[in-house]
């Protein structure tokens, strides 16, 4: 009885590879389809193919795969590997840009023309399928705050108690530096204008921007209608408004910065992009990294120049272009200038 132990013992640890072998085919034995995925990595590769092509045939469809359970199974596995179905619904993002409008008394032979109205009611209809770009804030830079625009009572119905999400007004807030230089050859009256103007600017960049993580500020006079193209109008930022690389005429690499987008060009060149070439301050969109140092550069430079040619200037010394949106979203009526002397049409202010 003790020589048989003993001959069966010395037989099981003579040959310690057979041994392993023979433990490793038990294993490979015992190993079930239904193994979790957690331990599968333990099992030898040989193994892992085998088990992977047998329940690979035994799974019918895709939808067999992302309905098991295992152990190792958790939802942000699932909930990675679901696709779209038909009535998948885009989340709703939180507003990307912002448009704010600058809105000053306007006179032609002795009364006050009002293009506030219009421009309001056209963006209501031309922003009203967009997700991204939803409220105007109009800013009164003439009347005592607490004064109630006349233009209020032609947007909506007589009696409203309260404004619409999209819309806010706001009043001037900053003082009225006077002019410490004349330049450009322009009388005394034109220069006040032009400073004033450029300081109402700088202050409604710089309202616009605070308070808010938007990407984008819009800043439009208030004589212009929108049209279609303005719920479009960041998605196309996105992509004309990242500076790029280009390849020149000699076939080298070109870097092309940009500084703005306009919404409105004078000219008749329709390319889509094209950098702006005629002077004007209609409707420009700035990135939001870029408002602090404009703003600055208005106010140390307020009553050098027009600030459609300060905004020009800074972007040139920046070595940076501003670029046209085609079609334009906005048309400039433009019959009556802000400046009385100047009242003719095509007049950009």
């Amino acid at each position: 009885m003790v020589s048989a132990l003993r001959r069966r013992a010395n037989a099981t640890s003579s040959d310690p590879a057979e041994a392993t072998s023979d433990s490793r085919s038990q294993r490979v034995r015992a190993a079930d389809l239904s193994t979790p995925k957690c331990i599968l990595p333990l099992l030898p590769p040989l193994t892992l193919v085998l088990l992977f092509l047998l329940r690979s045939r035994s799974d019918s469809s895709v939808g067999n795969v992302l309905t098991s359970s295992s152990p190792c199974d958790d939802e942000s596995t699932i909930s990675s590997a679901v696709l779209p179905t038909e009535s998948y619904t885009p989340p709703k993002f939180s507003a990307r840009g912002v448009a704010c409008m600058p809105t000053v008394t306007r006179m032609r032979e002795g009364r006050q023309v009002e293009y506030v109205s219009n421009a309001v009611k056209s963006w209501r209809l031309a922003t009203n399928a967009s997700l991204d770009l939803r409220q105007l804030t109009v800013f009164d830079m003439d009347k005592h705050p607490t004064a109630e625009p006349s233009w209020l009572q032609k947007v909506f119905q007589p009696g409203f108690k309260e404004l619409p999400t999209w819309l806010r007004l706001e009043v001037r807030d900053g003082k009225i530096t006077p002019p410490r230089k004349f330049t450009l050859g322009d009388d005394e009256q034109r220069v006040h204008w032009r400073s004033k103007e450029a300081l109402d600017y700088a202050e409604v960049l710089q309202r616009c921007a605070e308070g808010t993580d938007v990407d984008y500020i819009i800043i439009v006079q208030d004589d212009v209608l929108f049209r279609s193209e303005m719920q479009h109008v960041l998605h196309w930022c996105d992509e004309h408004l990242e500076d790029a690389f280009v390849t020149n005429a000699n076939g080298r690499l070109k870097a092309v910065r940009k500084c703005s987008a306009s919404l409105f060009d004078l000219t008749n060149e329709k390319e889509d992009g094209h950098e702006l070439r005629s002077s004007n301050m209609v409707a420009r969109v700035w990135k939001r990294e870029t408002v602090e140092s404009m703003v600055r550069y208005f106010r140390a430079n307020f009553d050098e120049a027009p600030v459609d040619w300060l905004a020009d200037r800074r972007c040139k010394n920046q070595r940076r272009r501003t670029v046209v949106m085609e079609p334009n979203p906005v048309r400039h009526r433009g019959s009556v200038s802000s400046f009385a002397a100047n009242a003719r049409e095509g007049t950009i202010t």
